[in-house]
């Protein structure tokens, strides 16, 4: 009996006082601008792990150094609770091809016969045993990020093509939380001209795949000496503070604007001339309007000013309760911000951890509800 009772307080806990997240029917949505899963309230603390856009190992970083179970229980123990994976156009088209050895190490070897498709399977799976979510994010084409979504060589509707089989691969996991339509549009790419894709290209979704319920991330636009993807400062100018008119303009609820933000290791030392009225004008403002916002992505060296500049922007997203995060990134070997980990693979950066700690304390706990491998490792679906 006393067990029994104990085992139920350990719930009610669980439920009431950590954000346990319990999947029952694997629902993702923005409710009244917050992320929710199941109608539970989500508070993200996330991180990118990049890899899979990679030309010569299209596989995570760190395939090569740590068993990817282990880092994932790293994170978990960090309380880290959702990865952005970016991905490429040509990753996707080439997704049968079988690994090569040399992209991962013994403590991966059971990588062996896969290829991304099924790795990708792979991924899904385990951040599932781990309770860690997932946002797949088509990062670039091929080998660089183009200011467009498509490019001459590969069309939009090649592009919507492309997402209408990933989401139908991967609908299935309810720790797919959701998809970034593109990475960082820049340069004279205008916000009208973004959101006009947008729109169409979340038509597109609802007509081909009717069943996905996810959430789709949307990015800024580069303004001036914004960050690419950061700003949406001509969408504030241009939009009317009426959420209703907002969310028929892309005609669903189910969105979130995800700006991206970044300090003088990757821009250089003049952003640290920059202050909260240029943050509220690229993206803080958004606090005041019913939208839900996710920084995809932030991050740096911590170096130098570099560290300064990431106590100011730590104390601005505190006061205007800008709490989850997608962390700029797990790989050390990110050229201009380094990782979470240093080069080993395993140990932490105490001050991104303790930055991150800071702007979100109290992480939700998800707890997803186990489901069988939807594969063998040759690729073909077990369902078939």
């Amino acid at each position: 009996m006393f067990r029994k009772l104990g085992l139920f307080i350990i719930f009610l806990y669980c439920r009431y006082f950590t954000g346990y997240a319990q999947s029952e029917t694997h629902i993702w949505t923005v409710q009244d601008k917050k992320i929710m899963y199941d109608n539970t309230i989500v508070n993200l603390k996330g991180v990118n792990w990049y890899g899979y856009e990679e030309t010569t190992c299209p596989i995570l970083g760190g395939s090569k150094i740590r068993q990817w179970d282990s880092i994932l229980e790293s994170l978990k123990q960090e309380r880290y609770n959702a990865l952005r994976i970016p991905f490429s156009f040509d990753s996707i088209e080439n997704w049968n091809t079988v690994i090569s050895r040399e992209c991962y190490g013994y403590e991966n070897q059971w990588l062996e016969g896969h290829t991304i498709r099924t790795s990708m399977h792979q991924m899904f799976q385990k951040s599932l045993l781990s309770n860690i979510a997932i946002v797949l994010d088509f990062h670039r084409i091929n080998d660089s990020i183009t200011p467009l979504p498509w490019s001459s060589s590969v069309t939009k509707q090649d592009i919507f093509f492309m997402w209408k089989k990933v989401i139908e691969e991967f609908n299935s996991y309810p720790n797919f939380m959701g998809i970034d339509i593109k990475n960082e549009p820049h340069g004279d790419y205008s916000w009208k001209e973004w959101a006009f894709f947008c729109r169409e290209f979340i038509q597109y979704v609802q007509q081909t795949v009717p069943h996905f319920k996810k959430i789709i991330f949307i990015e800024g636009v580069q303004d001036h000496n914004s960050c690419w993807g950061g700003s949406f400062k001509e969408f504030m100018k241009q939009t009317s503070h009426n959420s209703v008119s907002i969310h028929n303009f892309f005609e669903t609820t189910n969105i979130v604007f995800s700006p991206h933000v970044y300090g003088p290791s990757v821009r250089g030392n003049d952003v640290m001339y920059e202050n909260r009225e240029q943050w509220n004008e690229w993206f803080g403002d958004l606090t005041s309007m019913n939208v839900s916002i996710v920084i995809g992505e932030i991050g740096g060296t911590m170096n130098g000013l570099d560290f300064i500049w990431h106590q100011s922007i730590l104390l601005y997203l505190q006061e205007k309760e800008i709490r989850n995060i997608f962390y700029w990134c797990l790989n050390p070997d990110s050229s201009d911000t380094n990782g979470l980990f240093e080069n080993d693979w395993k140990t932490f950066s105490v001050n991104k951890l303790e930055f991150h700690k800071e702007l979100q304390p109290f992480p939700t706990l998800f707890y997803f509800e186990k489901i069988p491998m939807l594969y063998d490792v040759t690729g073909m679906d077990r369902h078939t």
